[in-house]
């Protein structure tokens, strides 16, 4: 029976109906809580007794509260209340693509918009392992901001990112519902696997997405039949019309493109939806180029087209003699060599030590004959510096280590390939300078400080000089046998630039590129600076991390796709289009470029690169004997979990991209509903009652300290300051909830302050001395402040009495991100950093009268858990953005669990690439 206006659902009153379908009544309602309209999806009355119906329901639920993008419904909320189950999304203003399509095909600039939007969520979701099974007009909404992915009923997760952990947030369908035979879709858009029962994956949707696409260009479905028989048949066995025969607008690149996702067997189809994407775009810049083309020159009498017309036939017959030519003379030069790969592994006991280091961590000598590598010397003490540099010769089969370069970061060859220089481990986020010779001896230090050096990403001249990006500084210079700093580029800070890295060295020209960073609201960009000169100008609009190749070529990266395109040495200026060069190059999460990948060119032409991992994390609970228990969600970038006060809830960081949102998982029930609904939050705090998180926030007008309500509603507590290079990090509430302890940082340093709650709080600095001090925990009873100072040289874990009282040293050998137990008996802390085994230690805690007495820390989880697959490393560590574990009230802890960061055994070497690079990016 449908509802009328005014019945109340929870705090939600249906106004009105927008539509119903088989699956599903969609009412207009009012949000009581939060004062906006929302859409509310009812389980009609005549299915919600139908168990399968429910699952399905209750499917599309936990699917859509997976998904975050800005191309597809989101969902707010999901509730059963007087046997109605209904689903809360947001309300759509726009039409369907269904009923657009009712009026004619769409301009042509408009269905590429709109098919752009539809491959990117399509993509979005595929990496998740969510399958729509359902793509159709009907279920696209064109709105004021593009278009809109819904009615995700049909979804399913693929069995690849559904194995092994993550697979309970998305419920496994039943038998019935996919079992041999069983159809299920809208027959005009189903791929051919569909009709005949058989599993589908991505690319059945993307099978659907051609047939839409196709729709939309030329306003006609792509199969047709008189009969639900005579469609299957067409389906199966018949191929629609080229594009361009129905829309002679339409690039002819358009066919190919519909044509591939069109292919009967899934295995000739695009693979991946964001092939699909990148293939639009490229048809998008090409038009753009073209359309600026246009009027360069008027048109000519038709006298003179046919003068040129005879004129370009003698000359085509000229041409085609000297063609001919020198195809018999070409036809006995030998052809160019083809790309070889090699694959070297490298031993257990000496793995690659990503996870642990930051930055790229291989290099390649410049003739290719030589790989660098930072590993970890398995031979040394835990918990120490593990890292070491190693280096294994083409002509030489055994890898060998590099003495003395204990603590090494990002490696880079000398123009003769004799020596390396690198960025040694100081404390904090300094690195040292350094060089060491391939032929033997002791690393010699060139600077004992770089500020920021963990991106350092050094280049090394042909005059013997070494160039790499400062902290916020900018580029420096220093002779390769050391002596004074100078700087090449000044960051302007006017122009709201926030770094000069990755600098790249175009040989012959005198130049250098090198990427401009801004705040993290904006894009980064590749700019050129002279060295003789110090002249700059830019190159290339939102990209990063260049790399100049001999075959005159750059490789950048844009968004998380390492590009390639021709380009003009002597222009600096791209000579012709992008094209995505690698999809299988790992990736390593960094703070303010997002990724860095791990991958290396030579001048002489050879690729190295590691292999792609799943960069993913599951959430689980990890008992003292160390057994793991998934709490739901599926794998995600996670970061920094954070457990309620009472254990039921955890706010847990998500990554999106360049921004961070902040996600309530409810432990009983096993939904993760998403907190976050504009902006950028980070570094969630419980309240004491449980109601609410203390977040770090980034809007487009606003910047601060925000208090904002599990079930909705926020409270501006303390603004940020218009300074876009410091940010506030909550850390903990006193038990009273009066007072809120936070770190104020900011490039160079970081300081504990107190916020005193109020009507209009008040902050007031706890600890700012001339040391890095962050990462403040109350103890239960809000006596003792444990916290993180490098007053030592390094990171160590503190406690001392609040709020005044001598600091007690906790931890012993390095120490990060403290947690108290609930009952203020422990006190829990991280001793990695970057180099050793990950350990979580434990500390005993005495407190008599106004003292406190701490027992030896133990190890008491060195993060590793027992797996099917076996023994794998946790991504538990924490760092100065946050402890990344907690603890619940039983003693139980929640931890990340990712893909071991000692996992990569292998690097992969392609000699003769430049013949792949011009294959893929010919110049125009």
């Amino acid at each position: 029976m449908p509802l009328a206006a005014g019945t109340r659902l929870g705090s939600y009153e249906i106004v009105s109906a927008i539509g119903a379908g088989g699956m599903g009544e969609v009412y207009r309602a009012r949000d009581a809580r939060l004062g906006r309209d929302v859409a509310i999806k009812v389980l009609p009355s005549h299915v919600a007794g139908n168990a399968s119906s429910r699952q399905r329901f209750e499917r599309e639920a936990r699917t859509l509260a997976t998904l975050s993008h800005p191309h597809i419904c989101p969902v707010f909320d999901v509730g059963h209340q007087d046997g109605i189950d209904f689903l809360v999304m947001e309300c759509l203003e726009g039409e369907t693509l269904a009923d657009r399509l009712a009026k004619g095909p769409l301009p042509l600039d408009q269905a590429l918009r709109y098919a752009i939007e539809v491959a990117d969520a399509l993509d979005k979701a595929h990496r998740k392992g969510i399958v729509h099974r359902d793509l159709k007009p009907g279920n696209v909404m064109l709105t004021k901001g593009g278009a809109k992915l819904l009615d995700f009923g049909l979804a399913k997760t693929s069995a690849p990112a559904a194995a092994g952990v993550g697979g309970s947030m998305l419920p496994t369908p039943p038998p019935g519902l996919t079992a041999q035979g069983t159809i299920l879709g809208t027959f005009q858009y189903m791929a051919p696997e569909q009709l005949e029962g058989t599993e589908a994956d991505a690319r059945t949707d993307i099978f659907a997405f051609g047939a839409v696409l196709f729709e939309m260009l030329t306003g006609r479905k792509a199969f047709e039949g008189k009969s639900q028989a005579s469609l299957i048949s067409a389906i199966m066995s018949s191929e629609p019309p080229p594009v361009s025969a129905l829309q002679p607008v339409a690039p002819p690149a358009l066919d190919q493109i519909v044509r591939t996702c069109l292919r009967k067997d899934p295995d000739e189809r695009w693979q991946t939806a964001g092939d699909i994407e990148r293939q639009l775009k490229w048809v998008v810049e090409g038009r753009s180029q073209a359309q600026s083309q246009v009027g360069a020159s008027a048109p000519l009498p038709a006298r003179r087209r046919h003068a040129r017309t005879l004129i370009a036939a003698g000359i085509g017959l000229v041409l085609g003699a000297i063609a001919a030519a020198a195809a018999v003379w070409v036809g006995t030069r030998p052809s160019p060599p083809a790309p070889q790969r090699l694959s070297i592994m490298v031993p257990a006991d000496r793995p690659l030590a990503f996870g642990w280091t930051p930055g790229r961590s291989i290099a390649l000598s410049p003739d290719g004959t030589q790989v660098a590598y930072v590993g970890q010397n398995l031979d040394l003490p835990p918990g120490g510096r593990r890292n070491q540099l190693f280096v294994r010769s083409l002509q030489d089969l055994a890898i060998r280590s590099l003495p003395g370069t204990e603590g090494a970061t990002q490696p880079f060859f000398s123009p003769d390939g004799q020596w390396l220089g690198f960025f040694g481990l100081t404390s904090g986020t300094d690195r040292t300078l350094k060089k060491v010779s391939l032929a033997g001896g002791n690393p010699v230090t060139l600077l004992d400080k770089v500020e920021g050096g963990q991106w350092g990403f050094g280049a090394w001249t042909d005059d013997d000089t070494i160039i790499f990006g400062e902290g916020g500084t900018g580029l420096q210079r220093i002779a390769a046998d050391g002596g004074s700093l100078r700087n090449l580029t000044m960051v302007a800070a006017e122009a709201d630039e926030r770094f000069h890295r990755y600098p790249s060295l175009v040989p012959g020209t005198g130049a250098v590129l090198f990427t401009v960073g801004f705040s993290q609201l904006r894009d980064s960009r590749i700019d050129a600076v002279m060295l003789d000169s110090g002249e700059r100008r830019i190159v290339v609009e939102n990209a990063s991390m260049p790399h100049y190749l001999g075959s005159g070529h750059l490789v950048f990266k844009r968004d998380e796709v390492i590009l390639v395109a021709p380009f003009d040495p002597n222009t600096l200026t791209l000579a012709g289009l992008p094209v995505p060069l690698l999809d299988e190059a790992r990736n390593d999460g960094g703070a303010a470029e997002g990724f860095v990948s791990q991958l290396v060119i030579s001048q002489s032409g050879t690729l190295a690169y590691v292999p792609a991992v799943d960069s993913t994390l599951a959430m689980g609970v990890v008992s003292p004997n160390g057994r793991f228990e998934l709490l739901g969600p599926p794998p995600n970038q996670f970061d920094t979990p954070r457990v309620s006060p009472d254990g039921r809830y955890v706010a847990v960081e998500v990554l999106r991209g360049q921004q961070t949102e902040v996600h309530i998982h409810d432990v009983a029930r096993g939904t993760t509903s998403k907190l976050t609904q504009e902006g950028s939050d980070r570094w969630a705090a419980w309240h004491p009652d449980g109601s609410a998180v203390a977040v770090w926030s980034r809007r487009q007008d606003e910047r601060g300290l925000y208090l904002k309500n599990r079930n909705g509603g926020e409270r501006l507590l303390l603004s940020g300051g218009s300074d876009t290079a410091t940010s506030l990090r909550p850390g903990s509430w006193s038990p009273d909830g009066k007072l809120l302890a936070y770190t104020v940082q900011d490039s160079n340093r970081h300081d504990i302050w107190v916020l005193t709650m109020g009507e209009k709080p008040t902050a007031q600095p706890l600890l700012n001395s001339a040391a890095s001090e962050h990462s403040p925990k109350f103890s239960p009873d809000a006596a003792w402040l444990a916290y993180v100072s490098d007053e030592s040289g390094r990171g160590e874990v503190y406690v001392r009495k609040y709020p005044q009282g001598d600091a007690v040293l906790v931890s012993i050998a390095g120490g990060t991100g403290p947690v108290w137990s609930r009952d203020g008996r422990t006190l829990f802390f991280n001793q990695a950093n970057y180099e050793g085994t990950p350990r979580l230690m434990a500390v005993s805690v005495t407190v008599t009268a106004d003292s406190l007495r701490l027992g030896t820390p133990v190890p008491f989880l060195d993060m590793r858990v027992p797996t099917p697959a076996g023994i794998i490393e946790q991504y538990a560590a924490s760092n100065n953005w946050g402890p990344r574990y907690d603890v619940f009230p039983d003693g139980r802890l929640v931890m990340l669990r990712g893909a071991d960061p000692q996992g990569a055994r292998e690097i992969v070497l392609v000699q003769n690439f430049f013949e792949e690079v011009k294959r893929l990016a010919p110049p125009r």
